[in-house]
């Protein structure tokens, strides 16, 4: 039997269960109920910002944010940044999902896709290069991650919307689309549990329901260490020529799960039931491909 085979049939046994699982699920979703546990894992969300955790590699003072439940603003203030410096938010509090104690997380056995607007603004005569990009994880640090990112100089946009990785810490890969890169737009990305396949792209049109252009990194997932995901955003100081001075601000909206979901940390304990009966856990899709 092929890998693909094989996971056709775990997923057609998944659906037909059994009358056991059944009675068990039954049980569950009464007890989840009837306490008012399920109600508890609704009150939050992954697209309200205030969930999301400011980080900064170094702090400057030049560089701040600020986060409303509707959008999150990074601010480049008049001054000079040093190349490299960048602030920006990330779906986590901790340096990994399992290090965290709150936010989002995404499984890393489950396919996911994610898209986030974004409104670049400039004044006072900018000088510099600012960047900006958004993508996906397994640490803060960005050792292992993937993303979509764009280039200013002096407050126009410089060159295409292109994508960048790495995997251990060490360059993985990079593409450029060849779709201008514009002052506002969508960010997207998206995670193939099956083959460990990372696609971003970009559409120069806030709230658009797919990517314009796009380009992937196969198998990169393959490179890092089966942990779990998180999102993030940022802007970042240069490459090359420093941000120097004049005012820049991004506002980041809209974040909205295109395909797949996020989980909450801690999970809500409507969730933690359903786990202890073992109600809703799968096979690892990619892991059993590999292994039959």
């Amino acid at each position: 039997m092929s890998s693909r085979d094989s996971l056709i049939a775990v997923r057609e046994e998944n659906k037909r269960g059994n009358p056991m699982d059944i009675k068990v699920l039954a049980c569950a979703v009464a007890i989840a109920v009837g306490s008012g546990l399920l109600a508890q894992g609704a009150a939050a969300d992954i697209t309200d910002f205030t969930n999301w955790t400011q980080v900064q590699d170094p702090a400057n003072a030049n560089f701040t944010g600020s986060s409303t439940m509707t959008n999150a603003t990074l601010f480049a203030d008049d001054g000079a940044v040093p190349l490299a410096t960048d602030i920006g938010y990330q779906s986590v509090n901790g340096v990994t999902p399992a290090t965290s104690t709150a936010g989002y997380m995404f499984d890393y056995t489950q396919s996911f896709s994610i898209a986030i607007d974004y409104a670049l603004s400039f004044s006072n005569n900018p000088v510099g290069i600012l960047s900006l990009g958004f993508g996906i994880g397994e640490d803060g640090l960005g050792m292992n991650s993937a993303g979509v990112v764009m280039v200013t100089q002096n407050g126009l946009p410089l060159g295409t919307f292109a994508g960048a990785a790495r995997a251990g810490d060490n360059d993985a890969g990079s593409f450029i689309t060849g779709l201008p890169a514009t002052l506002s737009g969508s960010f997207f990305a998206s995670y193939d549990a099956v083959t460990g396949t990372i696609t971003a792209g970009a559409s120069q049109t806030p709230g658009a329901a797919a990517p314009t252009a796009t380009g992937s990194f196969n198998m990169l997932q393959d490179q890092w260490n089966d942990e779990n995901l998180l999102a993030s955003f940022f802007i970042r100081s240069g490459p090359i020529v420093p941000w120097s001075g004049g005012n820049g601000e991004v506002v980041f909206s809209n974040f909205r799960m295109l395909d797949g979901q996020a989980i909450q940390i801690p999970a809500p304990a409507s969730i933690v039931v359903f786990g202890l009966l073992g109600v809703g856990r799968r096979r690892p899709c990619r892991a059993y491909a590999q292994l039959n």
